[in-house]
């Protein structure tokens, strides 16, 4: 079976025709299973087909047959989800063609009864030469199952080829002059062949010091194994291996994601297979960074290449670098806090000592490690305490890092071994071992303490004891005074003694003396030089630890001990690596396998780091050949036995008959270019044949009673076909009207193509619509990512395909949700099934579903959906005063969010007003709006003052008209003679003849210029050019007084116009906003059918009829309604946001 074929253009950036459109792949469904090693898949930019039709090879009867097929054939209907309701306007061409009634159906619209195939797709890209690219991702067998790890190696095996594809387009009369061009000709070879492989720093780095010899890790390796001389039709480009130990760590530091970062990698990776090579020279280098930057930025990925990313962090990452000039070599081999999750556990358990080992020399747990023992620990790796340090001292050091308790390090339900073994707990902390010392030494020792006065405290199980108060004794915390021998040795059993004394009289007095008169009824034991301790015979450390490996039924093999001490050598020798550290006893280091660096430097962490989490190769013959001489260059696989290195086994298993799954992925065309979506539906391409391969295991043997079994054995089948189409709401909503005659859109819709009654080689499943726009709303509602959300529509709406329906029975939906979550497990994929997210989120989203003016609200799309929907206009003409302000001449936050997410998706917002533009741009200022990046500035078009001022290209004025100094004057005197206030309008400045509060709120509440007081008529006429005056009063005196009497009073010479009930406009004849607004579009060189206008008042009607679309809001006057196309929200319900959000896109 052939791979699919790939369909690349190559940029240098990325443009609309090399963006994932629409994706068809053709997997074998024997190889999908999750245990087995997944098929080279294509990268994103394939043929895809509109429709589902009889491919070449079928034979001529069975394709007439297919042919003739009616096309509303009815199977049995069933219902299929809706869920989170969001409702939008349905505008635009026609879905269908096809005329005629429409049987309404209750459940699935079946796509043999619809012409869904018709839906506006996007076109296919004409047929290039066909090339096949494999593509392996593997991984190292050291690297746990991270699932973080495993969705990268998913989505690697199509970024892989997509990166190869583009790589050899740039082959072609390339005019690099430093490239090997030892591959050059790709189109000559039948095949390609590459392998990515990740590991962690451990296996890079051994890879490195044997074929480099160069002993560090590296981010990313090219192994070439392309042989130029054999004239193969295969084109074998080699391994790039890649540590994704280093990459966590660059990508951190860089800013950007782990699969940013492995992408970034990759690119150079195969850049260097290809004869790159930016260590030849600095031209070589040049070339290199620019290939790599070109291939990011036309794959439309993030991040810088990886020549200019070191580049960049240079000065800022010296310090973390691992490399040759590193003073420690201690620190050679050890690994970074938080590398613990790129390996896997050595041991099972960690054996460790305390006093000299996990504590330092202050006695305290350092942070280091704190940090060590808590990521060992979440690898699943169990620390367990082994230490002459009673129980509950041992719990009183944990609890102060927050290490004690059931999920700590130590508690009372932990094993460990306490009392230099006297005392051993096993699982569930229950006591398995207990050794008391003898009482006729217990009372020697005490009286040798009181006669010498040597301080010296007995430890029972969980307390300690004294015969008289001492500085030392109270070093040892909570120690009791005892008032006589008697009652000390009768108090309860005693399991050591300890005498405490300066180093010198420790080992000259107190250690020859006991070790002699103890004899055979106890031991001595020096575990601190200031100290010694008396302990009963036969018994130690290292028979604690191994009594406790015998209870939990684990091999020295699978632990490894750290110590210091003498008492610890036992322990040491016992386990499978003994590590004492620096500041230990001579005789302890003599037998540990490894010396490790001092308590006081973090000896343990280091340790743990170090040793206790990576599989070593050291003793492992996994190459059979000799090392070949060091090459300068790459590295050739074909001169070593590379491939002999230990990868993950596939499971053997019965070869199982092979069914081909043919899965589209299309776009609607309606559905923007998004990033996010474009990843998400490459993603899908790979998603969908692994949740169709196990979702056909599920049939098999199934002991569901209410899944129809019209689809049961679907290994009777030659191929399997279905369609995956991501659109926004209002297309699945045009298709339940249409379809399901429910009128708003769902998250997810199941349309099914199968045909029982026609016994086809070939099972059309159909197809599986989801809106991205509801799904990015409820990924958000339910706090996981968008493909998180889509994988769980698209595995909700196969089940219904297949014969699920949780809408039957209560029945039904508990075995429809039981096998929603068994999918999602099954593949690892985060987030519930879709019916119980739906049935937790009922009490959470009552708030947020449709609002009790449900109609208004109906076709609206709600904030932040626009990324979902292509513009309509090119321009949105808006009014200020009634329209964008509402009745407290404020912009709300909503219309703020409305406006700021139509500009970022390219519509601009022009303002039609009758206030000045430095009116319009304080008000804009308040709420970051104003400036060169914002709506309105003083570079931006706009039309002020009533038509009278308009801006264009770049803010420069292109229009201005005056209004006639006689019909000023007359205003002004009349201002004066009546004491009604009156402004002038100059440009930018406001004017007038006396103080009035109308005056002033003309400032401090419509965001007008002060108002500067003239002396006379006279100096106010010659002060500024007048394009308008105004009359401010109430709204009684404006209607019945000053607009008959100015209508009449202004002839020809003027015109009257009302914007505001309080204020009367005088402005020049022969203008107005819409005049202005025409202007304006001429000048830009835009048509009236790229435009959509918002007002509310008279002096809008002209720019409202010459839209494209005129929106009048439901506060504005009565004319203006009668010749808008449309009546909306008021001002004061953010009128111009749901005119936007409604019909804009």
């Amino acid at each position: 079976m052939t791979n699919p074929i790939v369909y690349y253009t190559r940029s240098n950036q990325p443009t609309n025709q090399n963006k994932a459109l629409t994706f068809s792949s053709r997997v074998p469904a024997a190889t999908c299973s999750s245990s087995s090693t997944y098929p080279p898949l294509p990268p994103p930019l394939l043929k895809w087909r509109v429709t589902f039709h009889a491919p070449p090879s079928c034979p001529t009867h069975l394709r007439r047959t297919l042919s003739s097929l009616p096309e509303r054939t009815v199977s049995r209907p069933q219902k299929s989800l809706v869920f989170g309701r969001r409702f939008h306007a349905m505008c635009g061409e026609k879905l269908r063609g096809a005329a005629g009634a429409r049987p309404l159906l209750r459940g699935r619209a079946f796509a043999a009864q619809r012409d869904l195939r018709k839906a506006r797709r996007r076109a296919p890209k004409s047929k290039e030469k066909e090339l096949e690219l494999s593509v392996s991702v593997s991984m190292e067998e050291a690297l746990p199952e991270n699932p973080e790890i495993s969705t990268i190696a998913e989505l690697l095996r199509v970024d892989a080829p997509a990166a190869m594809k583009l790589a050899f387009d740039g082959l072609k009369d390339s005019v690099y002059k430093t490239r090997d061009n030892a591959v050059s000709n790709v189109g000559g070879y039948e095949s390609t062949e590459l392998s990515v492989f990740l590991c962690n720093d451990e296996f890079i780095r051994k890879l490195n010091k044997e074929w480099r010899g160069e002993d560090h890790a590296t981010d990313v390796l090219s192994m070439s194994q392309h042989v130029p001389d054999l004239r193969l039709p295969i084109l074998m480009l080699g391994d790039i291996v890649i540590s994704v130990e280093t990459a966590a760590r660059q990508a951190e530091q860089r800013g950007h994601t782990l699969l940013d970062e492995m992408r970034i990698l990759m690119v150079h990776g195969l850049l260097h297979l290809l004869g790159f090579d930016h260590e030849l020279s600095k031209d070589a280098e040049v070339e290199m960074e620019k290939e790599e930057d070109l291939l990011l930025k036309s794959l439309g990925w993030k991040g810088k290449g990886l020549i200019q990313s070191v580049y960049d962090a240079e000065t800022h990452t010296l310090g973390d670098k691992l490399d040759d000039n590193l003073t420690s070599e201690l620190l050679k081999d050890s690994k970074r806090e938080g590398s613990l999750q790129y390996s896997k556990p050595k041991f099972r358990y960690v054996f460790c000592d305390m006093d000299g080992t996990l504590l330092n020399s202050k006695s305290q747990l350092s942070s280091t490690n704190v940090k060590a023992l808590k990521e060992a620990s979440s690898r699943g790796v169990k620390v367990v305490i082994a230490t002459g340090k009673a129980r509950p001292a041992v719990m009183r050091i944990f609890k102060e890092v927050d290490l004690a308790g059931e999920d700590g390090i130590v508690s009372e339900f932990s094993p460990g071994v306490f009392l230099q073994g006297l005392l051993v707990y096993g699982r569930q902390g229950r006591e398995i071992f207990r050794r008391n010392l003898d009482a006729n030494v217990c009372r020697e020792a005490c009286l040798y303490s009181l006669e010498t006065e040597v301080p010296l405290v007995a430890f029972t199980e969980d307390r300690c004891l004294t015969l008289f108060d001492h500085p030392l004794v109270d070093s040892m915390h909570t120690a009791e005074i005892m008032p006589s021998v008697e009652h000390l040795v009768a108090a309860a059993g005693i399991q050591k003694l300890v005498f405490m004394d300066t180093p010198e009289g420790v080992t000259t007095a107190l250690r020859p003396y006991w070790s002699e008169a103890t004899g055979d009824c106890a031991r001595v034991v020096q575990t601190v030089p200031d100290m010694l301790e008396i302990v009963p015979p036969g018994t130690s450390k290292g028979s604690g630890v191994n009594m406790l490996l015998g209870h939990l039924a684990i091999t020295p093999k699978e632990i490894m001990a750290i110590g210091d001490g003498e008492n610890d050598i036992e322990m040491l020798e016992l386990a499978s690596l003994g590590i004492a550290l620096s500041n230990g006893a001579e005789k302890t280091k003599a037998v540990a396998n490894v010396v490790g660096l001092s308590n006081d430097e973090d000896g343990v962490a280091d340790a743990i780091y170090r040793y206790a989490l990576f599989h070593s190769l050291c003793g492992d013959e996994w190459r059979g050949a000799a090392r070949p001489p060091l090459l300068s260059g790459p590295i050739y696989s074909w001169q070593k036995e590379y491939r002999k290195m230990r990868r993950r086994a596939t499971k053997t298993k019965e070869k199982e008959k092979e069914i081909e799954l043919d899965v589209s992925i299309c776009i609607e065309e309606d559905l923007p270019d998004d990033p996010e979506v474009l990843s998400i539906a490459e993603l899908l391409r790979l998603n969908v044949p692994l949740a169709m391969k196990l979702a056909f295991d599920g049939l098999n043997g199934s002991v569901y009673k209410t899944r129809d079994n019209a689809i049961s054995d679907v290994g009777g089948f030659e191929s399997v076909e279905l369609s995956v189409l991501l659109c926004n709401d209002e297309f699945i909503r045009k298709l339940n009207k249409e379809w399901r005659d429910e009128d708003h859109a769902t998250d997810v819709l199941s349309l099914s193509q199968h045909v029982p009654d026609l016994k086809l080689p070939i099972l059309m499943l159909g197809d599986i619509v989801i809106s991205v726009e509801t799904a990015a709303r409820q990924a958000e509602e339910r706090g996981h990512s968008l493909i998180d959300e889509i994988r769980i529509l698209m595995v909700h709406g196969l089940l219904h395909l297949l014969g699920f329906d949780h809408e039957v029975s209560e029945e039904a939906e508990v075995e429809m949700e039981k096998e929603e979550e068994l999918l999602l497990k099954s593949l690892g994929w985060k987030g519930k099934g879709l019916i119980q997210s739906a049935h937790d989120a009922e009490t959470h989203v009552n708030s947020h579903e449709e609002k009790p003016n449900g109609e208004l609200l109906k076709d609206r799309k709600r904030e932040g959906s626009l990324r979902f929907y292509k513009p309509k206009f090119k321009y949105i003409f808006c009014d200020m005063d009634g329209t964008l302000l509402n009745s407290k001449s404020q912009i709300s936050s909503t219309t703020v969010k409305a406006l700021k997410e139509v500009s970022s998706r390219g519509v601009k917002v022009v303002i039609a007003t009758g206030k000045s533009r430095s009116a319009v741009i304080n008000i804009f200022k308040e709420i970051d709006l104003a400036g060169k990046d914002g709506i309105v500035s003083e570079f931006s078009p706009g039309v002020f003052l009533q038509g009278l001022l308009v801006y264009g290209k770049q803010g420069q004025e292109i229009f201005r008209k005056n209004l006639d100094p006689s019909v000023c004057r007359e205003a002004c005197l009349y201002s004066l003679e009546n004491k009604v206030p009156l402004i002038a309008f100059g440009k930018d400045r406001c004017l007038s003849l006396f103080d009035h509060p109308s005056v002033d709120s003309l400032h401090t509440v419509y965001n007008e210029p002060k108002a500067e007081i003239m002396p006379s008529v006279e100096h106010l006429l010659a002060d500024a050019d007048i394009q308008k005056v105004l009359f401010l009063d109430t709204v009684e005196v404006v209607a019945t007084t000053l607009r008959p009497y100015w209508s009449q009073a202004t002839g020809d010479r003027a015109k009257v116009v009302q914007a505001v009930p309080g204020h009367l406009e005088i402005v020049p004849a022969g203008t107005s906003k819409g005049s202005g607004v025409n202007m304006l579009l001429d000048h830009l060189g835009i048509t009236p059918k790229e435009i959509m206008a918002i007002g509310d008042g008279e002096n809008d009607i002209e720019m409202l009829e010459l839209a494209s679309l005129g929106v009048v809001l439901s506060n504005g006057s009565e004319k203006s309604k009668a010749v808008a196309n449309v009546i909306g929200a008021s001002n004061d319900e953010d009128g111009a946001a749901d005119a936007i959000y409604r019909y804009a896109f």
